[in-house]
């Protein structure tokens, strides 16, 4: 009896030794399925577009001077260009794409990424995007309070766009000129609304000048972003309000990309499409712009109102 006493003691401690091991080994397997913990990773700022100084024949360096290399209407697939920003800035989550930057306000606006890429929906819906058919450039635009966000795509980056901006235009453009500046041989000598303000833009340089004492001002060349990434073709621009004193009530505008090496200018890509492009256009009179009615943003579009 003894002895079935203790070959009993003996089998039931060896089952509970058993047991322990397994228990232990599914721990270190737990463990090992699931290792350490780590943080989300942080990601990187995108480059900002360099505003660059005045190249020679820019506008600072003569005027509206000719600017740029030689490539007429239309994108020069060959041609070396000066890359600005090559980082992109994404918003959290997304990953692969040109993901565009929360800004906190304006009821959950989201800025574009200025870096030279337009990624889808990036300035909003199909209303925010306009095409020359004439010409094959697409302009894109939107705003927030702070900035006007605009971009051009199948234009060459060297060439500079020009964008005129009236405020409040159904009042004849509040004390602005109707008359432009002239850019790299082109001039708009009648504009369609008194324009306040007028940025010139490309890879290599870029300028806004506003009106001051009934007159053109002095360039300003660094309140403006121009990036153009590593693209040929895009050009994307961010321009502040504080240019013209703050986000305006209602405004107006136009623009145009000049082709270099034209001494009399030449016009391609003009917005609204209905202005005359080509050249010369040393002397063009406009008579059509957009009008956005209300810049409340997210109230009016930019391409709806053609006037």
């Amino acid at each position: 009896m003894l002895r079935a006493m203790l070959h009993r003691h003996s089998i039931l401690s060896g089952a509970v030794a058993v047991a322990l091991a397994a228990a232990g080994c599914a721990t270190s397997a737990a463990n090992n399925e699931h290792g350490p913990s780590f943080g989300p990773e942080g990601g990187s700022d995108g480059a900002q577009g360099d505003t660059g100084s005045p190249d020679e024949g820019s506008p600072e360096s003569g005027g509206g001077g000719e600017g740029g290399n030689e490539a007429g209407p239309g994108v020069d697939a060959g041609m070396d260009v000066v890359s600005e920003g090559t980082g992109m800035e994404g918003a959290a989550g997304e990953t692969g794409s040109d993901a565009p930057v929360e800004t906190g306000g304006d009821g959950g606006f989201v800025a574009p990424n200025c870096d030279g890429v337009i990624g889808p929906g990036e300035y909003g819906t199909i209303a925010n995007e306009q095409t020359n058919t004439g010409t094959g450039q697409v302009w894109y635009m939107t705003w927030d309070a702070t900035n006007l966000y605009v971009a051009i795509d199948q234009a060459n980056v060297t060439e500079g766009s020009v964008l005129y901006v009236a405020l409040s235009p159904g009042d004849a453009g509040s004390g602005g000129l109707t008359s432009g500046y002239a850019y790299d041989g082109t001039d708009i000598t009648g504009l369609p609304f008194g324009a306040s303000l007028v940025v010139y833009g490309k890879s290599t340089y870029n300028e806004a000048r506003v009106v001051t004492g009934g007159a053109w001002g002095a360039p300003n060349t660094t309140a403006v972003k121009v990036c153009t990434g590593t693209s040929s073709a895009t050009r994307e621009e961010v321009i502040p309000w504080s240019l013209v004193g703050g986000l305006p009530g209602s405004f107006g505008w136009l623009g145009y990309v000049a082709a270099a090496g034209h001494a009399q200018g030449l016009i391609y890509g003009q917005m609204p499409a209905d202005d005359p492009g080509g050249g010369p256009a040393n002397a063009e009179t406009y008579t059509k712009y957009y009008a956005v009615p209300n810049a409340t943003p997210g109230k009016d579009t930019p391409f709806a109102d053609e006037q």
